[in-house]
Order: C-alpha cells, then structure tokens, then sequence
C-alpha cells in the first residue's frame, strides 16, 4: 500500500536547490533526498530530448528504492518546470505515495543572474531565465530565495511543507 510521502522542489537552475537540499539532509527524520542530476551526469551529447526518459527512469528508480528501504518522505529537486518532467515521475511513484506536494524555488531575475556568474556559469543564464518564467506560470507554491539565506531556505521549505518531526 502506499504510505510514502514525496515532494518535488522545482527551481531553475542556480535558485538554490542543491543547496536546500544539503541544508535539509540531517533535519528531517525518516527523509530520503536526491538532487536529479546526481543521476543523470552525462555529457551534452547524450543529454537530450530523447533520452529524457532514461533521466527519468533513473530518478523514479532511485526514489523507489528509498522508499522501498524504508524513508517514509522522498525530497527530489530537478528543475520541472513542465508537466513532461514531473508527470512522469509522479505516475512512476503513485504506487507508494500516498501524498504529493510541489514547491518551487524562485528568486529575481538580478539574484539569478548573479548567482550563475559567482558559479562560474554565466552561459546557464539564457536556460535559467525561461525555465524561471515557466515556473512562475505553474499553479504551484513558490518560495522566493533572493534575499534569503541557505540556512532560512531551508527552514521556510520546512515550514510550507509541514515537515516537522510529528
């Protein structure tokens, strides 16, 4: 039967995913978490449209396994700022979760672009920007990382979700 409880945290690349990730790892009891890429490093030329699939395959794989190994909550960032991403991770999962949230991490366009330079990545900027516009036209909570620091991230995701320990 399903019992699990998993969460997408969507955001475009460089809002802070990552980051709310390893800043939530030792804070919430029985919670398995997993940043999609850590499955799906490949080079440019294997990454793409239609090997998505097989990226999704890999991550509905691993959140099955930690359910199966006894997390009672799964936390999975990847950007998802289209139903095509999430739907198919969501159905992949249906069989043991019994509820699903989805909460996007969102910041001002300044703050992203910042952001991608202080990283060394000021060529993610142009995909950041639309997948940032996508996801402001989801009809999903967002939290909005600009002037927020990891630790207060992390905390805020705690609170909206209502993942104290019960």
């Amino acid at each position: 039967t399903s019992s699990g409880r998993l969460i997408l945290l969507g955001g475009p690349t460089g809002v802070g995913k990552t980051t709310a990730l390893r800043n939530l790892q030792d804070r919430i009891p029985g919670t398995a978490l997993l940043d999609a890429d850590d499955v799906w490093r490949v080079s440019a030329d294997i990454a793409t449209a239609d090997n998505r699939a097989i990226a999704i395959g890999n991550v509905v794989s691993v959140m099955r396994g930690y359910f199966a190994a006894g997390c009672r909550t799964g936390i999975l960032s990847w950007v998802f700022a289209r139903s095509l991403l999430y739907q198919p991770v969501l159905d992949g999962l249906q069989d043991l979760v019994a509820r699903t949230q989805m909460l996007y991490l969102t910041c001002s366009r300044d703050s992203l672009e910042a952001r991608l330079r202080q990283r060394g990545e000021p060529e993610k900027l142009a995909y950041a920007l639309t997948r940032l516009d996508l996801i402001q036209d989801l009809p999903f909570p967002k939290l909005d990382t600009t002037n927020l620091d990891p630790n207060d991230v992390a905390e805020q995701i705690i609170r909206i979700l209502d993942l104290r320990e019960e």
